[in-house]
């Protein structure tokens, strides 16, 4: 009983390719981990959206949660500081969406190579459906 698909040939694994095979798990976990990351931001960024929202049909004073506690403050204030919250996590966004391109294309290089000599034995799927 073989675990490769039909009419796969056997290849002789070599060092190399071992090297190959590793930074491809090693970029993948480093593309997953960025997704998590850039995931929560615009989760957190919705959040900040809504947050603006409700201050701007505040009139005078209100209270902003950030994390466990409290801010109570001018509704005018407390949306600047909402403000330049969204403006640090759009600059974050940037860098996580940046940082996912340049690992996509390691992937996609690595997986090119190893697609070439390995064919359909090796599974090099990186994003989820």
């Amino acid at each position: 009983m073989s675990l490769l698909p039909e009419n796969t040939p056997i290849v002789e694994v070599t060092k190399d390719d071992q090297y190959q095979i590793a930074a491809f798990s090693r970029n993948h976990m480093k593309y997953e981990n960025l997704v998590f990351q850039l995931n929560s931001i615009v989760k957190y960024m919705d959040e900040l959206e809504s947050a603006s929202i409700g201050l701007m049909d505040c009139d005078d004073s209100a209270m902003l949660q950030i994390g466990t506690g409290f801010i109570e403050g001018d509704s005018t204030d407390l949306d600047t500081i909402v403000g330049t919250r969204v403006e640090y996590y759009e600059g974050q966004k940037a860098k996580l969406e940046a940082e996912i391109d340049q690992t996509k294309k390691i992937l996609d290089k690595l997986r090119v190579v190893l697609v070439g000599k390995f064919g359909n034995a090796i599974n090099l799927s990186y994003e989820k459906k």
